[in-house]
């Protein structure tokens, strides 16, 4: 496996994580890790197989990479004190539609509010502690809709950082 170990701090002390995979003696997965470099596997030997008619039949590599984006919806405290069904269901229950067009320039790429930035600052602050380092931040679509993206890195890094 190529996922580097993790140093998880908590109020009980720090522990080291260090990935591992436990597959039976049959070679089937007996836990989550096992499925990652599969794909990667498959993908180089399919690689070989296309690449072949055009006379390259020896890629040097094939390799996937992925930065999945973490996207959330951030709620003034105010203003969610105000809304019932946040304080009783933890989420939207009901709204208006969205505007028609979407074409406000409060969001979509737009400035970052003050208190959303410490918030995604204190966020990016704990990925590094993680070994996942944020490449950008922004605002998306939607009033209160906001982003963050990690580096891209090789599928199988990526998936045991996005479980973190």
């Amino acid at each position: 496996m190529t996922s580097p170990a993790d140093v998880l701090e908590d109020l009980n002390g720090d522990t080291l994580s260090i990935s591992t995979v436990v597959v039976s003696m049959t070679g089937d997965a007996l836990d989550h890790k096992v499925p990652l470099p599969r794909p990667q596997q498959a993908m180089v030997e399919h690689a070989g197989r296309v690449l072949q008619p055009i006379g390259n039949t020896a890629p040097d590599a094939v390799v996937s990479y992925c930065g999945a984006e973490q996207e959330c919806v951030l709620v003034d405290r105010h203003f969610s004190l105000a809304r019932p069904d946040l304080l009783d269901a933890g989420r939207t229950l009901f709204g208006s539609r969205s505007p028609e067009g979407q074409e406000f320039d409060d969001h979509c790429f737009g400035a970052i509010p003050e208190w959303v930035l410490g918030a995604m600052t204190d966020t990016e602050r704990e990925l590094v502690t993680l070994g996942i380092a944020a490449e950008t931040r922004h605002d998306e679509v939607a009033p209160g809709w906001f982003a963050i993206a990690p580096v891209s890195e090789r599928g199988n890094v990526a998936a045991g950082h996005q479980q973190l």
